[in-house]
């Protein structure tokens, strides 16, 4: 049974959410190719034609051609000459857009919902708005589709360079850019609204005040925060509390086997403040999708290099090595074993996954059906245990200093020599 994501009593283990911008093409919203191809063969005939005649082309105009079309790759399968191949192929490389066509991505949201998902994450820049609108163009327009599902965006990315005001987290961006997202989603409400990061030259006063108006004005349903650094959010949320505004109700932060900082302050803070916990990449960009193996490493190419960056490593092998094992004795993958490390962390809510393919789709999802052994979480746990710095590393000495000789909730302690010695007496 698939659970469903309550903003009021977040329940331990729901179904991952599905980030849109992860999966669709690189285009303009607008301009991507029909099923047939016919934009791609225009701008090939185009472009060849011209080739043909000796005009030589400016790279930017190349890309510029490839942001035209759904797929870039064919595009420059079409055209005879190296450089302008390579241009537009480079185009088509973008970490961000990994060769999905709309088409395809309607599939993937198609077969997302039928198998019980009624979560999608997008935001605002993602692909210069073209997710926001394939979201839109598929589901916000079918008031069936919509009002089923809860569609999260985010705000703070600036797609008009040259205006200071055209992202971040003042009054002015929140609200227009809430009106933009709409507009593009095809809805008049967004379920859930993230702020994407901190905007240090805007005081948080500011911000939560314009996402209440948003909150009361029925645009939006319930606010989040996503990479911001938890005393800011505790800040922003004990600030809500008092003056009856709307407080974020949920944490998005890029949470794995290989990325556990966030365990020393974000973690602890959302279960304290009652945020639900929403990671984004649990793969490390893909390193533990069973792909990057330490007997592959000379053979696989990184193909998200530029988020990967160091960590196709001993380390990352040794974890690869221990999560084989374990899939293994489920006859089940690296990928769902690391997924559902993720979802079976205090504090997580649902998961945030990225599929470009209909197959990663499908095994991703198979990962609610693992369950580990407490022996497996522990071993798991111990192999990328973070080392945490002051006060955290610390606090094994508190029970000791605090209540030492007694039992305090299943804890005991010895008395600590740095209190009392056993002759000593208190002044």
């Amino acid at each position: 049974m698939v659970r469903v994501f309550n903003w009021k009593t977040i329940p331990p283990a729901p179904f991952p959410f599905l980030k849109s911008g992860a999966f669709h093409n690189m285009r303009r919203a607008g301009t991507y190719v029909s099923h047939r191809g016919t934009r791609r063969g225009q701008v090939a005939r185009g472009v060849q034609c011209l080739l043909d005649r000796g005009v030589e082309f400016r790279t930017e105009f190349l890309v510029r051609a490839a942001e035209r079309v759904a797929d870039p790759g064919q595009l420059a399968g079409a055209i005879d000459n190296e450089r302008c191949r390579d241009a537009i192929r480079a185009r088509s490389r973008h970490p961000f857009a990994k060769h999905s066509s709309v088409e395809e991505s309607q599939q993937i949201l198609d077969r997302f919902i039928a198998a019980g998902g009624n979560f999608i994450d997008t935001a605002n820049f993602y692909t210069k708005g073209h997710s926001e609108k394939i979201i839109g163009d598929h589901i916000g327009r079918d008031p069936a589709k919509r009002d089923r599902l809860v569609i999260a965006t985010k705000f703070s990315g600036n797609l008009y360079p040259g205006d200071p005001n055209g992202g971040g987290s003042g009054r002015k961006s929140v609200i227009k850019a809430c009106e933009h997202s709409l507009r593009r989603l095809q809805t008049d409400y967004i379920d859930l609204y993230w702020l994407h990061n901190w905007d240090v030259n805007t005081p948080i006063d500011e911000t939560m005040a314009a996402l209440e108006d948003l909150v009361r004005s029925g645009k939006v349903r319930h606010v989040g925060v996503s990479d911001t650094p938890a005393w800011k959010v505790a800040q922003a949320n004990v600030m809500a509390q008092f003056r009856g505004w709307s407080p974020f109700i949920g944490l998005q932060i890029e949470y794995s086997l290989l990325e556990r900082s966030v365990e020393q302050e974000l973690v602890p803070m959302a279960q304290e403040l009652g945020l639900g916990i929403t990671p984004w990449s649990p793969l490390k960009s893909g390193v533990l999708s069973g792909k990057y193996t330490r007997s592959s490493a000379t053979r696989v190419k990184a193909d998200r290099s530029a988020f990967m960056g160091t960590f196709l490593n001993e380390t990352t092998y040794t974890l690869v090595d221990e999560l084989e094992i374990i899939a293994k004795a489920h006859d089940s993958t690296v990928a769902r074993v690391a997924l559902a490390w993720v979802r079976m962390r205090p504090g997580v809510s649902s998961t945030i996954i990225g599929a470009r393919r209909l197959s990663q789709l499908e095994d991703n999802l198979k990962s609610l059906d693992l369950l580990l052994t407490a022996a497996e979480l522990s071993h798991l746990d111990s192999l990328t245990k973070p080392t945490f710095g002051f006060p955290q590393n610390m606090q094994p000495l508190f029970p000791a200093i605090h209540n030492g000789g007694t039992m305090v909730n299943g804890v005991h302690a010895l008395p600590s020599a740095f209190v009392l010695e056993k002759t000593d007496r208190p002044y």
